[in-house]
């Protein structure tokens, strides 16, 4: 938020240092994610997009990002690797 009376002073806008912030969490959790000033959500691919699953199973995920009254981006997550 920038102050309009200093904008008219000819003053400087501070920069900004994230262009928008995010909430690695669940979908599930997007409202209060929202509340809490976040600009958008980031979900598992696995659990948001649900690859092994059929399209039938995925109708209800669908409508849930569909309603979702923030962005919703996915990430993949790689397990990391497991040494004997």
């Amino acid at each position: 938020m920038v102050d309009s009376r200093a904008l008219n002073r000819g003053e400087r806008p501070p920069r900004r240092l994230f262009r928008s912030m995010g909430v690695a969490a669940s979908l599930a959790q997007s409202r209060e994610v929202k509340a809490c000033g976040a600009e958008y959500i980031v979900d598992q691919v696995p659990r948001l997009l649900m690859p092994e699953k059929m399209d039938g199973d995925y109708a209800s995920q669908r409508e849930l990002i569909a309603q979702s009254r923030i962005p919703v981006k996915g990430r993949i997550i790689s397990s990391a690797p497991t040494f004997a």
